[in-house]
């Protein structure tokens, strides 16, 4: 009687199975195919064995590292399509082998997972360095797809994410810009879409710069949608659960900034320099020197002047440029005009013009104020220079 290719198939695996050990009969064949490096054999031998046995642990788990290894050779050659099949079917069959018998694979899946992982997002990644954001965002839904669990996932979801609120801000700013309202709807209902997917993607953060991060593109998007006070809500929620963490201040400082909210704004760098101040080892490297500068710009735009003062003299005091130094005394002195300090107001545009006698606000100031203190010489004198330059850069 002639015997069919499958049953001689069986005949001779379960010899191999009496030297092999006690094994299905196809899980040890695999084994020998995958030591030999044929990979399709293997596939189909496991395949077989979980046709027999569903729960045969060590058959899922042989299954899943195969179909890793098919994967990375077709993403190799280029066959996407065909490594986010194998790839995908490989999270299925690791995850699988854990849930059967976890003291057993628990460990190897979550190295192989993460290796898996860490190969295609690296790629995604070295697409972004090569600007080409469309295909690296294939890379990091394929990486979430591989290991969609913990800080791997929420690691993938964010650059998801970021690059899915990039494209729809580029698509709004298009649109707003030619008042087309058909495409301004289509982009405020993707926005939406993006506020789920965030929602959905959170919960899975729990490294504190990934939570801000999900958090700052979620704000972004609200204000897209005009919804600010949804905005402002969700940092300040945030920051209560952080309160010493400043680059929760930094990220609600320019949310407010960009709201035009620069009283906010100033509140919030204030606090950030407050936590710098006492602990000054965070800003031993003066990373957070700008802060001054930033509160003090905050505190003018927000005609908070005696605030916008005290914070330009402490911007002074970490100046590294002439330039810096311009601006600061400048703004001082116009604060000080403000506030009707003619004094001090002529004191710091006189710094002003000194290090740059071409200044135009600097002999401005100085005329303005002189002419208020009623000193006509002087004033005289600072006017004509005013006029001079002031015709000339309107020239």
């Amino acid at each position: 009687m002639r015997m069919s290719p499958r049953i001689l198939a069986l005949l001779a695996l379960a010899a191999l199975a009496g030297l092999y050990g006690c094994k299905h009969p196809f899980v040890n064949s695999g084994n020998i195919y995958l030591d030999q490096g044929l990979l399709y054999k293997a596939e189909w031998c496991y395949q077989v064995a979980l046709e027999e046995e569903p729960k045969n642990s060590e058959a899922h788990f042989q299954l899943g590292y195969t179909l890793s290894e098919l994967a990375k050779q077709h993403m190799a050659n280029g066959e996407m399509d065909s490594a986010r099949i194998k790839f995908v079917l490989a999270t299925d069959h690791y995850l699988t082998a854990a849930q059967l018998d976890s003291a057993l694979w628990a460990n190897e899946v979550d190295l192989n997972l993460a290796s898996n992982f860490a190969r295609v997002f690296n790629e995604g990644s070295t697409l972004i360095r090569s600007d080409e954001p469309q295909a690296a965002l294939e890379f990091y839904e394929l990486a979430y797809q591989i290991d969609p669990r913990g800080e791997n996932a929420a690691k993938a979801k964010l650059n998801i994410v970021q690059l899915t609120y990039q494209v729809i801000a580029d698509e709004y700013r298009l649109a707003n810009s030619s008042d087309n309202q058909t495409a301004l709807a289509a982009s405020k209902a993707e926005a939406e879409t993006l506020l789920t997917t965030i929602d959905s993607a959170l919960p899975l953060a729990t490294d504190g710069d990934t939570k801000r991060t999900f958090v700052e593109v979620k704000a972004a998007t609200l204000r897209m949608l005009d919804r600010d006070d949804e905005a402002r809500v969700i940092y300040e929620q945030l920051l209560d659960e952080n309160p010493d963490d400043i680059n929760l201040m930094l990220a609600l400082a320019r949310s407010q900034k960009e709201q035009g909210e620069y009283s906010g704004a100033a509140a919030f760098y204030q606090r950030a320099i407050d936590q710098v101040e006492i602990a000054p080892v965070l800003n031993e490297d003066g990373r957070y020197n700008y802060l001054y500068g930033e509160a003090a710009r905050a505190y003018f735009n927000a005609d908070e002047y005696e605030s916008a003062i005290k914070a330009y003299t402490s911007a002074l005091d970490v100046a590294q440029t002439d330039a810096e130094r311009i601006d600061y005394y400048d703004r001082i002195a116009v604060s000080y005009f403000q506030i009707e300090n003619y004094d001090k107001a002529i004191e710091y545009a006189k710094e002003v013009t000194d290090l740059d006698p071409d200044h135009t606000n600097g002999w401005q100031i100085q005329c303005r104020a002189l002419g208020r203190l009623d000193k006509q010489e002087e004033a005289k004198a600072a006017c004509e220079r005013f006029y001079e330059l002031r015709d000339r850069d309107q020239s």
